[in-house]
């Protein structure tokens, strides 16, 4: 059964290849993220087992690792806009320079990240929080983990420009091998199962920096073994120039910059909701961790739209990139419209599993109705940002709308409805949730207007 339509000029017709290929790609990079997403639930359930200082405690060192990880991301998304667009024209070479650029971008973020939280997570902490009960808890907790941001980085390079070269299975099979020692390795030391010592949320972190060398492991070892398109000798890593570095640069920097504003105005919206009541942020990490397993869906539409998007772009043909961007817009928003209807479903079942008081679970409850009822903005704005924007090498649009909409309207909302008119945290997330609008009221006149198109491989020559 067909279920995508593909709108052309005077009606609906078919197009099976085009079908094939959304599955093929989205699949496995669904299934990834939600992996990843199984991995983020199930270190804040069996957390959840020990209480609401250690949910915040977990909760508020992921923040940090979460302005980490999209630091790394942002470099390798903005690499990969040029190695979708190279593989168009089936160019390794410069590929497997794009990866050596990668590769030595996020080895500078690490460094950055992981000496304040190996050796002050203390004061790490205490920008999100003064609670003295969940620095304590979290300190150790993130000194362990901050260990896990080396295997991370590495893997995540390899990861981004593997899925832009249309390689999206072997990600997904590093990231099930991962995510189950992970999960298994939470078990025993988290609760001191199978002759284990009981370390509590310390043992967690082991678990997880465990866990991502594990990725790492499979990831680099199939890529060198398979012997794929992006196994590239050292010395091709670092043929690139300083003046082929600066043009890569002048359009991947946006793309960094944008998923640092954007990572730093959430952490921001955390540090907010931390200010608010410890069940407050408490809430906000449980109901995060399960919206995930919904906004996956989407990450993998937008992931497959930008391969496709600058696959196509780098053949040369702009006019079918656009035909695809509007049949992928048109996916999201009916998806996601059926996304926001489970989520509110399942909330009662989904929340039982914890251990919280009354008040914590009335503002996860009603946090989840929030979720369900921006699900359909917030999936739009990542297709259009993520997906179709990036691989266009539209760059700067994304930065500026994830720099105006938090900073000039969410955040400003949030703090108002917070400190002002002190209203329960399911408000201040509404509230904020108002950038997602008017990041939309901006998007669809950019797609729509087509200045988006750029084929960057065509400008490198």
């Amino acid at each position: 059964m067909t279920l995508f339509l593909f709108m052309g000029g005077k009606g609906a017709f078919m197009v099976k290849s085009f079908n094939h290929r959304v599955f093929s790609l989205a699949v496995p990079i669904i299934l990834q993220d939600f992996i990843m997403a199984a991995l983020n639930y199930a270190d804040v359930a069996m957390v959840g087992q020990l209480g609401e200082f250690s949910i915040a405690a977990v909760g508020l060192s992921n923040q940090f690792y979460f302005l980490f990880f999209m630091a790394i991301c942002g470099i390798s998304n903005g690499v990969a806009v040029f190695s979708a667009q190279y593989w168009g024209k089936k160019d390794f070479l410069n590929i497997r320079k794009i990866l050596g650029i990668g590769l030595s971008l996020n080895f500078l973020v690490t460094i950055a990240f992981f000496i304040p939280a190996f050796l002050i997570p203390e004061r790490v902490l205490s920008l999100y929080t003064l609670d003295p009960i969940v620095i304590g808890l979290g300190k150790q907790y993130l000194k362990t983990v901050s260990w896990s941001y080396i295997f991370t980085a590495v893997t995540f390079t390899y990861v981004f420009i593997l899925r832009s070269i249309g390689m999206v299975n072997l990600p997904m099979i590093g990231s099930l091998t991962g995510v189950i020692s992970n999960i298994f390795l939470n078990y025993c030391l988290i609760f001191g199962k199978l002759g284990f010592p009981v370390m509590g949320i310390t043992g967690a972190a082991i678990g997880t920096v465990i866990g991502r060398a594990i990725e790492l492991f499979i990831v680099i070892g199939f890529t060198y073994f398979k012997k794929y398109p992006i196994a590239a000798k050292i010395k091709e890593l670092i043929s690139f120039n300083f003046a082929y570095l600066w043009k890569i640069l002048s359009v991947s920097f946006p793309v960094f910059a944008q998923t640092i504003i954007w990572a730093l105005s959430s952490s921001v919206y955390q540090a907010i909701y931390a200010r608010v009541s410890t069940e407050a942020v408490a809430a906000v990490s449980i109901v995060s961790s399960i919206e995930r397993f919904v906004s996956i869906f989407f990450v993998g539409i937008a992931h497959s739209a930008g391969i496709m998007i600058g696959n196509r772009i780098g053949e040369g043909r702009e006019d079918l990139a656009f035909r695809y961007g509007r049949n992928f817009i048109g996916m999201t928003i009916r998806g996601s419209i059926i996304g926001g209807a489970i989520l509110v479903m399942l909330r009662g079942p989904l929340l039982s599993m914890y251990k919280l008081n009354s008040l914590c679970y009335d503002f996860a409850f009603n946090l989840m109705l929030v979720s369900a009822l921006l699900l359909w903005a917030r999936s739009s704005n990542v297709l259009l940002i993520m997906g179709i924007f990036r691989s266009g090498g539209d760059t700067r649009t994304g930065m500026i709308l994830d720099t105006l909409g938090p900073w000039l309207i969410g955040i400003p909302a949030a703090l108002v409805a917070a400190f002002v008119f002190h209203l329960p945290i399911y408000w201040i997330v509404l509230f904020a949730g108002i950038e997602e609008l008017f990041k939309l009221c901006i998007g669809y006149p950019r797609f729509f207007s087509k200045r988006w198109l750029r084929n960057l491989v065509q400008l490198q020559e």
